[in-house]
């Protein structure tokens, strides 16, 4: 399916009259198909209307991970990296301040972490989670059926779906 998929995907974008922007979280986490597409993409960015915006926990990734190559095959040229710091004790606070909760422990809890501050708030008894993908199998298992088969199907584009295509392949609702 490469094969063609990638060429088509190329065709699309340089068709395109507005720029678009990807954003892929959580690279990590990438499977193969994925970081083929995305050197893919890299080795052909420049000139066309496009920007990936790219985030991954470099903490995470083990120093044998493909990603890695690439990551270097980024043109140097039209990259740019930001490399993000925890969220600090105050910010912290003040985030639990804002959410009506006691801010005492979180940042221990947390050591600065958006994502698990945000949850740690939202969870009822102030439980973390046991780690970010229980968190995210945690908010897959409340949707419904249709739910999780509309988040698959979207899971797996590789271009955003326009809405009379999600019309035709999801159910009403």
């Amino acid at each position: 399916a490469a094969q063609w998929v990638m060429p088509e995907l190329l065709g699309w974008l340089k068709r395109r009259a507005r720029p678009l922007v990807l954003c892929i979280d959580d690279l990590q986490w990438a499977d193969g198909a994925s970081l083929d597409l995305l050197r893919f993409l890299a080795r052909r960015i420049e000139g066309l209307p496009l920007l990936l915006l790219l985030s991954l926990r470099d903490d995470e990734l083990p120093t044998t991970h493909p990603l890695h190559g690439v990551l270097a095959g980024l043109p140097p040229g039209a990259t740019t990296r930001l490399a993000l710091q925890p969220l600090s004790q105050a910010a912290v606070a003040q985030a639990a301040r804002q959410a009506g909760r006691a801010p005492q422990g979180l940042f221990k809890l947390t050591r600065g972490n958006p994502f698990l501050l945000t949850e740690l708030l939202q969870a009822p008894n102030l439980q973390a989670p046991a780690s970010v993908r229980e968190s995210v199998l945690a908010r897959w298992q409340r949707l419904d059926e249709a739910g999780r088969a509309a988040l698959a199907l979207l899971a797996v584009s590789p271009v955003p779906l326009e809405p009379r295509l999600l019309d035709r392949l999801l159910p009403p609702g």
